[in-house]
């Protein structure tokens, strides 16, 4: 169901921008859109679906880089990773309950230092669902 929801979440955007100039993109040419997507956000990895820019004081989480704002922080910046998580519970899918809280993490050291621990592999498992299995490395 999560990968029905990123083929509609990305064919709704694409038809949004195709319908104003007419054009049509059929099923296959969006998801190679998004492929091509993944591939350059997140170097089409899942370990590239969880990252913490160097400069940045929060990690950016999936193919659309949802923001996740340390607590006590509040950037220039939508915080969207809170908004995908809420809506990823309303369609009924199971979210660990630190997921719901502000980004555990206070800074990109503790962040790093993490990488291989339960949390962040739990995270990345979670942002890999909404990727369609395009050779996932």
């Amino acid at each position: 169901m999560l990968r029905s929801l990123f083929l509609f979440a990305l064919l709704g955007l694409l038809t949004g921008l195709a319908n104003a100039e007419g054009i049509r993109l059929s099923d296959a040419q969006a998801l190679e859109i998004g492929r091509r997507i993944w591939q350059n956000e997140c170097g089409g990895t899942i370990a590239g679906l969880v990252t913490w820019n160097a400069g940045e004081e929060f990690p950016s989480l999936g193919i659309g880089h949802f923001i996740w704002y340390p607590k006590g922080y509040r950037g220039p910046f939508e915080e969207s990773f809170p908004a995908l998580v809420a809506f990823l519970t309303s369609r009924g899918h199971r979210m660990p309950t630190w997921l719901k809280g502000p980004c555990p993490w206070p800074n990109r050291k503790a962040f790093l230092d993490d990488l291989e621990n339960a949390r962040l592999k739990e995270l990345r498992k979670v942002t890999a669902q909404v990727v369609p299995p395009w050779d996932h490395q």
